[in-house]
């Protein structure tokens, strides 16, 4: 969807969603209000809460809304995720479902919303000169995916909103059961540089493949230093670090346009 960024990199946040069973109300066990700064605070109730977060229209110019939200449709209850920019979200409009189901259907599948079972959260420290920093940062990842029709939703309802960064996010194919290690210390970092995008891969398991990888990234690198390449730095830089697929390595990536 248009409204959702993907940077050259290319991970595309979407609708990410998962079904439950049956048409009963569903309790919003944490809401996410918003200071004008951006600072999320966590609010916890035992109690149904109709409430919906506070979105600052201050939200930063390259942040994303990564938001919550429950369906009702033909089959039951949906709960799920979904990424969009602040510039193609009126948050105004955040209590019309009529109004959320146009804005969060998907521009290749004009009657449908694509969406994802799950979302893993990855807190990491950024990485500066292949030095592990101390800041904690959160990207979201979403997987397992499926599709809901627009004729067969009834209701859309925002639970939360965590305030995301568009020009950044996880290259490495994830699974559920990384989440067990992704979140424990790394090892250690590497930065690597192209034209438009730039990647820290953090290592949490050494191996000579990885090291065979950054080594081939570095060189190839070196070749390029002039106008004239850009189109193939960042091209040829990606190939090359999809390489490191399957090591105990996570990937991100900021990319500017």
């Amino acid at each position: 969807m248009k409204k959702i960024f993907a940077a050259i990199s290319v991970i595309l946040f979407v609708v990410s969603c998962d079904r439950s069973s049956g048409r009963e109300d569903v309790r919003t066990d944490s809401l996410q209000t918003y200071a004008a700064d951006g600072v999320v605070s966590d609010t916890s109730t035992d109690s149904q809460n109709d409430s919906i977060p506070v979105v600052q229209d201050s939200i930063g110019e390259y942040s994303s809304y990564q938001i919550h939200l429950t369906i009702e449709t033909n089959a039951g209850i949906v709960n799920g995720y979904t990424s969009i920019s602040p510039l193609y979200f009126d948050s105004d409009s955040i209590n019309s479902s009529e109004y959320l189901i146009r804005a969060l259907a998907d521009d290749n599948r004009t009657d449908s919303l694509i969406c994802y079972k799950n979302r893993i959260t990855y807190n990491y420290p950024g990485c500066a000169e292949n030095v592990i920093m101390k800041d904690k940062n959160v990207l979201y990842y979403l997987l397992t995916d499926t599709v809901i029709a627009l004729s067969d939703i009834h209701k859309i309802k925002i639970n939360s909103i965590h305030v995301g960064d568009y020009i950044s996010g996880i290259a490495t194919p994830l699974k559920l059961s990384d989440k067990t290690w992704i979140n424990t210390p790394p090892m250690r970092c590497v930065t690597l540089g192209g034209y438009l995008c730039y990647y820290e891969i953090f290592i949490y398991e050494e191996s000579k493949a990885i090291n065979d990888v950054i080594k081939k990234a570095n060189d190839f690198l070196l070749k390029y230093n002039g106008p004239e390449d850009d189109d193939q730095i960042d091209r040829g830089l990606s190939n090359i670090i999809k390489k490191i697929h399957g090591q105990k390595v996570l990937v991100v990536y900021s990319c500017t346009c």
